[in-house]
């Protein structure tokens, strides 16, 4: 893996531009012994606090401290939350000339109190929705625009983050990636899973697993319901009439009316006897009837799925990533239909994260470096930046990640939103060669 390093070497020769919705990141660090008389809560006993640059200004604070150049877009509040974050990133060498200060809502704020290395609560400060006076997007437009337009100021690439705070509507991003394709400036997108906004064009995309179900949702269920008929005909009225005279259906009844081999059966038991009995009082189940089952079940599996994440690891991850469910690269199939985009990233937690590069061929898995997770706030802004510098440096979308997953698997060990530093970056992978070559 020291091949890696020439990569990484060549990091400091990059300038990105980070548009997206800025945060500012606060930890109060403290010990918890006993429990408050005024309610069953902890009471935590202050020992320190900090504040660091998050949400999008944590994806420029970790191109800066992989020595890149980083340019910052977006908008904070005329308020001290405001001057703290603008102050933290001037420090770290990014520039924020591109910073809007806006006097109609506050900067957002999230504010961590940890006791033990747990955290205990977080507290929100922030007013979400779209920005109602469009000035704000021209002027974050021209902005870029005039980087663009100058050589000696003009980003290598561009890095979307968007946190679903304000700065973003599909008009705006749209803008944004017509501008870089015009300047022939690649686009990279954290997306949120609320805003299916399927922009056409980007060179790299990063959801978690939960945001990239949520963003092809709909057509996972397209492609459902297309299945609905080939299930039907494996739910024959001759199969669920034999469970119509016992009254109490057990978990194993309804198992045994889907097929078994089939992933609908794994969500049966969501499935309560309501949901099947109030058929079948009628003896003679016709067609739709067993059609109104199956949406019944279909349902069940898309809720699931979209908002409790109850099977994702089961079966999205296990199945459609690995197994195929319907195709193996489904989820990525839709990310690159649905936003043209060409390397859909789909980080997995714990499990790595899985590329996909080419349809109708597995994705490429990359396994997670990480030896202990402390806290993953931010892991996937240092993902992006990893990554996006991975690939301005020439490597390869699988060496990329391998970058970026190195780095990720330090950040995650640190209580915190934490950038991963270069030289431990270095470290890390001189060291597991080290350990490679001692273990042969």
């Amino acid at each position: 893996m020291s091949y890696l390093i020439d990569y990484i070497e060549q990091f400091h020769n990059f300038r990105v531009a980070v548009i997206g919705d800025l945060m500012l990141d606060k930890y109060i660090f403290g010990k918890a012994t006993r429990i408050s008389q005024e309610a069953p809560v902890p009471v935590v006993c202050v020992e320190s606090e900090k504040s660091v640059p998050g949400g999008a200004a944590n994806v420029a604070l970790n191109l800066r401290s992989l020595h890149a150049k980083a340019d910052v877009f977006g908008v904070v509040g005329k308020d001290a939350a405001g001057r703290e974050l603008t102050k933290l990133l001037k420090k770290a060498g990014a520039n924020t000339d591109a910073i809007i200060k806006v006097s109609d809502r506050p900067t957002t704020v999230k504010t961590r109190i940890i006791a033990s290395r747990q955290q205990v609560v977080r507290v929100d400060k922030e007013e979400v929705g779209d920005f109602q006076n469009n000035i704000i997007h021209e002027q974050l437009q021209d902005k870029l625009e005039s980087c663009l337009k100058k050589e000696d100021s003009k980003p290598n690439a561009i890095i979307m983050e968007d946190y679903a705070k304000g700065v973003f509507t599909q008009d705006f991003m749209e803008k944004i990636v017509n501008l870089a394709r015009e300047y022939k400036v690649p686009v990279m997108l954290d997306p949120h899973p609320t805003h299916h906004f399927n922009i056409k064009g980007l060179r790299m995309m990063t959801p978690n697993l939960q945001e990239a179900l949520a963003l092809t949702s709909d057509e996972m269920k397209k492609e459902m319901d297309s299945k609905e008929s080939k299930i039907a005909l494996k739910i024959t009225k001759d199969i669920i009439t034999k469970y119509i005279t016992n009254k109490d259906l057990t978990n194993k009844d309804l198992i045994d009316i889907i097929d078994i081999d089939s992933p609908e059966s794994k969500i049966a038991f969501k499935i309560t006897k309501d949901k099947i009995t109030k058929y079948i009082t009628n003896k003679d189940l016709t067609n739709k009837d067993i059609i109104y089952i199956i949406n019944d079940i279909i349902d069940i599996i898309t809720k699931d799925i979209i908002a409790k994440d109850i099977i994702a690891k089961d079966i999205i991850t296990k199945d459609i990533i690995t197994k195929d469910i319907t195709k193996r690269n489904t989820i990525g199939k839709y990310l690159k239909d649905l936003w043209g985009c060409e390397i859909p990233v789909i980080t997995l937690g714990a499990e790595g994260m899985a590329i996909f590069l080419e349809e109708n061929k597995e994705p490429l898995t990359i396994p997670t470096r990480a030896q202990k997770v402390f806290d993953v706030s931010g892991a996937g802004d240092t993902v992006m930046a990893a990554m996006t510098l991975g690939l301005l440096a020439k490597a390869s979308p699988e060496d990329a990640a391998k970058i970026a997953n190195y780095a990720a698997g330090i950040v995650v060990g640190i209580v915190g939103t934490a950038a991963i530093q270069y030289d431990d970056l270095i470290k890390d992978i001189k060291n597991d060669e080290i350990l490679k070559v001692h273990n042969q």
